[in-house]
């Protein structure tokens, strides 16, 4: 083969190379592209669910404090209330006479 035929060989497959490196290069590109993309879009609905957790978890918290102030506001009227049914049934015994057995409403499970 003469050698300015080979030149020109070398030349011509020159842009083909020049190309398929190009798109190559373009295509590894998007892939890593759409990679990150993925990930930041995941980390993105990940701190949008969490702070919508946060926000439902403030409103709960928000509506049993009440709940429990009142659950320790009836405790403690339940204490009063037994320790007036004990002091009544001391009295009725002192009295000589025995007191109506204390019934449940309550259903056993």
């Amino acid at each position: 083969m003469d050698p300015t035929a080979a030149a020109e060989t070398t030349q011509s497959m020159s842009p083909i190379v020049i190309a398929f490196f190009g798109f190559l290069g373009v295509v590894i590109g998007a892939f890593i592209t759409g990679i990150l993309q993925r990930k930041k879009n995941n980390a993105e609905a990940d701190k949008s669910t969490a702070e919508a957790n946060e926000q439902i978890r403030k409103t709960v918290m928000s509506l049993i404090q009440p709940l429990e102030n009142k659950v320790n506001d009836l405790e403690r009227e339940l204490q009063d209330w037994k320790n007036w049914a004990l002091a009544l049934v001391q009295q009725i015994k002192k009295m000589g006479c025995e007191p109506v057995p204390f019934k449940s409403s309550r259903k056993e499970d």
